[in-house]
């Protein structure tokens, strides 16, 4: 069983380097033009359990902050939901063109036979908004996420949260602790 005050201190240790981690992704994502709305940002956060004899660190993560890291398609069978392109539209400022054709009331359809007018009811802009966020949607299922990085990812996360960020801890602790005799796990929450 560990020292209590040995625990306390590596959770303390662990705390702070959580903290740092959450804003170098953070910094991470500005770098590479990535914070809009700062929702995925702020959906970044670490956490600290103490146990007995353990310290626990999980690091919340967006559900689809892998898709943003990696790229790809994370969709296989399904489109992501419309309604997260719409939020994503709004706080970009992206707004559809309505077409002309659905902003009158009446067209005429020509047909070798006969002539039939036809009521067109107009699109709302949200509406315009719908379809234009599915027709994002479905790219997005066809071709990943991110054109700007090739539709591989930004590397965001993986750039910060990565083998070399785990070693730091470890010196940390060794440093502040003058104790090497503890295990450090990392558990990616992407491969679970």
């Amino acid at each position: 069983m560990a020292d209590k005050d040995f625990v306390d201190s590596i959770a303390e240790i662990v705390a702070v380097w959580g903290n740092k981690l959450t804003e170098d992704i953070t910094e991470s994502l500005g770098k590479k033009d990535m914070v809009h709305s700062g929702v995925t940002a702020a959906s970044f956060k670490p956490n600290v359990k103490i146990g007995e004899d353990f310290v626990e660190f999980t690091l919340e993560a967006p559900s689809y902050y892998d898709v943003l890291d990696k790229g790809g398609k994370r969709w296989t069978n399904k489109q992501p939901p419309v309604d997260s392109i719409l939020k994503w539209m709004k706080t970009r400022g992206i707004q559809a063109t309505i077409p002309v054709k659905k902003q009158t009331l009446a067209s005429t359809i020509k047909n070798k036979k006969m002539v039939i007018k036809k009521v067109v009811k107009p699109q709302t802009q949200l509406e315009a908004d719908k379809s234009y966020a599915f027709g994002i949607a479905a790219n997005i299922k066809k071709n990943g996420v991110i054109k700007r990085f090739g539709y591989k990812g930004s590397n965001f996360y993986s750039e910060v949260v990565n083998e070399k960020a785990f070693l730091e801890l470890r010196k940390i602790i060794i440093k502040h602790t003058a104790n090497p005799s503890f295990i450090l796990q990392f558990i990616d929450p992407a491969k679970q």
